[in-house]
């Protein structure tokens, strides 16, 4: 892992050293490719729901917002050198979190929306509590951020914009 930082692995000191550019290379840089794999095939299924209601400018700074809030959240209970944040699976928790607010606002009941938001959220969450025993910080921060993102856009959105899942336009 922390030969990962020289390709863009992050920590707050990262951050202080005005390295931003870290903020997104380290969501796209895995540890483990069948993580890697894992991570790309949940945005592909979750992102399709999600983005048919905000748009992909939005589902853009979702996944941003949530990666990168997760994974620096995740830095600060794990020890240097170990410390480096890397992967995605914040940036989906906070997907899959849309998922669960747009099903709970009964925006999309779709089986499509939910199986998918499953996939997303329910490995993540028990290969958590099968190898940590409890789900990882950045996982439950990437899910917090992505509830709140979620709501301000849906907020955000006219009654118009709603109808048409989204679009801008």
């Amino acid at each position: 892992m922390v030969q990962l930082e020289k390709y863009g692995g992050v920590t707050f000191s990262h951050i202080a050293d005005f390295e931003i550019w870290r903020l997104f290379m380290s969501q796209v840089i895995h540890v483990k490719q069948i993580h890697m794999l894992y991570n790309v095939t949940s945005l592909f299924i979750i992102g399709t729901y999600i983005e048919r209601h905000l748009g992909s400018v939005r589902l853009l700074m979702l996944w941003l917002l949530s990666g990168i809030s997760g994974t620096l959240i995740s830095t600060l209970f794990v020890s240097p050198p170990w410390n480096l944040g890397t992967g995605g699976s914040q940036a989906i928790m906070g997907l899959a979190a849309a998922g669960v607010v747009l099903i709970y606002r009964r925006m999309d009941m779709s089986i499509g929306l939910k199986i998918a938001t499953g996939f997303a959220l329910l490995p993540a969450i028990s290969l958590d509590i099968v190898f940590a025993h409890y789900p990882k910080p950045g996982h439950v921060f990437g899910f917090l951020v992505g509830i709140g993102v979620c709501l301000f856009f849906i907020n955000g959105l006219s009654k118009e914009q709603i109808r048409n899942k989204g679009q801008v336009g």
